[in-house]
């Protein structure tokens, strides 16, 4: 896969560098997870193969990185109090559970896919993710 994150640079695909994109960190860690689970964990069990090709496909995210997210997002006061930690008690970290995936492709650069589908011999491909998704 060839990931184009809309309005990032560089650096946003290293977590806990600073962004200029809020979302760009959890993305990149959301296909990180998901391919790490697809050709590592899945070589071992084909249940979790398949659903990290479901993620890998899937044309909404869903909370898998959000889980893992406790950096970039905003600092509630509101939070903080409720919490009793004045400091890292009102972290809310930016989500994208139920966010299109197509909202946070480039719409400059293509995302692509060429992946082999769990327990089978096809593939799904796609030279725009954005525009028609990554299907077998």
């Amino acid at each position: 896969m060839k990931i184009a994150l809309r309005a990032t640079a560089h650096l946003d695909f290293v977590p806990g560098e600073p962004s200029g994109n809020r979302y760009g960190e959890t993305v990149a860690v959301y296909y990180t997870i998901a391919w790490l689970d697809r050709y590592l964990k899945g070589a071992d069990d084909p249940a979790t193969a398949q659903d990290a090709y479901g993620r890998l496909t899937a044309s909404v995210f869903d909370d898998s990185a959000d889980r893992h997210n406790l950096s970039q997002g905003f600092w509630d006061p509101v939070k903080a109090a409720e919490s009793g930690d004045p400091v890292y008690g009102g972290n809310v970290p930016y989500i994208i559970a139920e966010m299109p995936v197509a909202n946070r492709l480039s719409i400059y650069f293509h995302s692509k896919c060429n992946i082999s589908v769990p327990g089978s011999s096809g593939r799904a491909q796609s030279s725009d993710l954005r525009a028609t998704g990554c299907a077998a």
